[in-house]
């Protein structure tokens, strides 16, 4: 090749040797990304970087960039270097005991050239008719929001801050054929570099791509060259490609994003002196690659794809190209150093939105944790009612008056010194049905509403027990003044061992013959000796024309 095309083919020439700001660090590798060639090296040094061309106006200039030149011990004859690249990896360079020096996109934030360690970056694609969206895109510190089909997938480096993915799909439609498994259930995890030319798959894929396309694979060029009848037959065929990506970090994830090459993205041509060629001839741009640090998505993939990375954020993403004739829209992607802003902040805006089905399924999950609390929350309330429901008849009874005072029931007798009901309402009962010992069936469904009266302090004879008839004449002759049997109580034998006090729970009280309402006492002493039970309570509801209201009268069994 002529030194004026092959000057003209590589872009603007820069010489060390004319340049009065270049200061030399020493030689070292230029380190092929694809680990084909370590022997290839070049010289370093310190040089003032500034973005723009000639004649064009001149962008943010960095003073002391570190750069790598090509074309020392003939390295311009070597075409993995054809062109020159713009590092766009924030990490510091080191080359052994040489001090670290900041890559290219760091010295420029710092410069205050670009809002963040970021960038956007597509090919372009030549075979798109319209000049204005068929060129390539490069936007430091932000990204090209014309240029992306928007979805919500981020990916993460990995630890030495390289960008890889995982391809789980790769599938192709022909006009004859229809979801062609090229990949055929192999994941394969794929460098993201926009310095490889290709892309770089593994032998076995690529064998699959012969045998779905007709490719015939050059063993000289290491090409798959395409002559015309194989030309003609792929434009028949005219088929599509389908990479399905996602994140290396994510391998349990069903979603993937989703990328479309057309055929014309794989109908490239190679000139001379590119892999030994004598002629620039067409070549579908798939390499075998022989180990998993070559497996690359390169140049030809981003002619339909999209990158944007951020470094600062440790994140990046992949889209579809968008090739509808858009006006260019510029979106920062602002550093976090800087806060909060109004500006775009993170990768992409629809990245920091919940996705509609996220948003979905949040809604769901806050009803049902609401409907479980509100529950909860009923039942706790409703229990303590149910648990007080039985006392309702017994506090009714407490709280409603008797239209003769001189009705009375027991409240309670359990031990203990006799207890009257208190003349107040009470605020609840104190008689469940659990602790009255004389609670039974009948006076639950006919409940004593009286107050309670006086009782009759129980006496005691001196010196021996009486015997139950004896304490009623006793009683009957020192409350009434009436002996009903005229005879002389005679005094009986002492009874040793026995105590001589009477209690309340030995007595049956009679207060008239109305038999509408009343309530049955049971003895405890008799269940408890065997006694026969005594007659019920009978206690008078109305008036009588012949009731004596001053005295009283007890009865008992002769």
């Amino acid at each position: 090749m002529p030194k004026q095309q092959c000057e003209s083919s590589r872009g603007y020439l820069f010489n060390t040797s004319e340049s009065t700001t270049f200061q030399k660090t020493g030689y070292f590798s230029l380190q092929n990304p694809l680990a084909l060639d370590d022997r290839m090296i070049g010289l370093y040094g310190l040089e003032t970087v500034s973005l723009g061309s000639p004649g064009n106006g001149e962008g943010p200039t960095v003073n002391g960039t570190f750069i790598g030149t090509i074309g020392t011990y003939n390295t311009l004859a070597t075409p993995e270097f054809w062109l020159g690249y713009i590092g766009l990896q924030s990490q510091a360079k080191t080359f052994f005991e040489e001090p670290s020096h900041p890559s290219y996109i760091t010295a420029l934030f710092e410069a205050q050239g670009i809002p963040s360690q970021s960038f956007g970056y597509s090919a372009g694609a030549n075979y798109r008719h319209t000049e204005a969206t068929s060129l390539g895109s490069l936007t430091l510190g932000g990204y090209d929001a014309s240029c992306i089909v928007s979805n919500d997938m981020i990916f993460m480096p990995n630890t030495d801050g390289n960008l890889m993915v995982d391809l789980v799909g790769l599938v192709a439609r022909t006009t004859s054929a229809s979801d062609i498994d090229l990949l055929n259930g192999t994941n394969v995890n794929m460098n993201i570099d926009s310095t490889i030319a290709e892309i770089w798959l593994p032998v076995a894929v690529c064998k699959i791509f012969e045998d779905a396309f007709g490719l015939i694979y050059d063993e000289v060029t290491d090409l798959y060259l395409v002559d015309d009848i194989s030309h003609r037959i792929l434009m028949g065929l005219n088929p599509n490609v389908t990479f399905a990506l996602r994140p290396t970090t994510k391998s349990d994830t069903p979603r993937t994003v989703q990328i479309v090459l057309p055929y014309a993205a794989f109908d490239l041509q190679a000139s001379s002196p590119y892999q030994g060629l004598n002629k620039t001839q067409r070549y579908f741009p798939i390499r075998r690659g022989t180990n998993e640090s070559q497996w690359t998505l390169g140049r030809t993939f981003f002619q339909e794809a999209y990158l944007k990375v951020d470094w600062e954020r440790s994140q990046f993403g992949l889209y579809q190209r968008d090739w509808t004739d858009r006006q260019s829209d510029i979106a920062a992607i602002v550093s976090p150093r800087y806060g909060k802003t109004t500006g775009v902040e993170d990768l992409d805006r629809a990245s920091s939105k919940l996705s509609t089905g996220a948003i979905v399924g949040i809604a769901v999950v806050a009803v049902i944790v609401v409907l479980i609390a509100a529950t909860t929350t009923w039942w706790i309330w409703q229990r303590p009612r149910r648990q007080k429901q039985p006392d309702y008849s017994s506090v009714a009874a407490a709280t409603t008056p008797s239209k003769h005072p001189e009705d009375s029931a027991f409240a309670d007798v359990v031990g203990g010194p006799l207890v009257f009901q208190k003349s107040e309402l009470p605020g609840e009962s104190n008689v469940t049905k659990n602790n009255d010992p004389f609670a039974d069936a009948e006076a639950i469904e006919q409940p004593i509403y009286e107050m309670m009266g006086d009782f009759p302090a129980a006496h005691e004879a001196g010196g021996r027990q009486l015997s139950e008839k004896e304490s009623m004449i006793v009683r009957e002759r020192t409350i009434n003044g009436v002996d009903p049997n005229g005879t002389p109580i005679l005094p009986a034998p002492h009874a040793a061992g026995r105590s001589a006090t009477l209690t309340i729970s030995d007595i049956v009280i009679s207060n008239g013959t109305d038999h509408h309402r009343r309530a049955s006492f049971s003895s405890r002493a008799a269940q408890h000796e065997g006694c026969p039970d005594l007659p019920p309570y009978t206690a008078q509801q109305g008036p009588s024309h012949t009731e004596d209201h001053v005295r009283r009268r007890f009865s008992y069994e002769s």
